[in-house]
């Protein structure tokens, strides 16, 4: 009598699951909240835990905003990398990296026109 309540138990359970309709929860990620001037602590780069180094690319370190402070992050708006900075504490982005091949330049391109500097 047991096996036989157990396996119908089993059974409705079962039924059930399969009767679910399976949701796609990726739509409620975004992984680039918080990427853009982005306020005191909260970035998301890569980094271990307590690690000085979180490299990741910005699009914006020179430019600032409306208030003034300037904060180095990723905007999605944007469609080139001013380079890749490697600290990520208190809005400051530390060290910019940029790859580059060809003729040196040291000064970032604008957002207008990226190949006048190493954007």
């Amino acid at each position: 009598m047991k096996t036989i309540k157990s396996g119908l138990i089993l059974l409705a359970f079962a039924s059930i699951s399969t009767s679910l309709k399976s949701q796609n929860l990726l739509k409620y990620v975004d992984p680039n909240i918080g990427t853009a001037h982005s306020r005191w602590f909260f970035y998301t780069p890569a980094a271990v835990p307590y690690g000085m180094a979180k490299l990741a690319p910005s699009t914006n370190g020179h430019y600032g905003n409306a208030q003034g402070w300037e904060a180095v992050g990723y905007d999605t708006r944007q469609n080139s990398i001013e380079g890749f900075v490697h600290l990520h504490e208190w809005q400051v982005g530390g060290v910019n990296f940029m790859p580059t091949t060809g003729e040196l330049k040291v000064k970032p391109g604008t957002l207008e026109d990226p190949s006048s500097g190493y954007r």
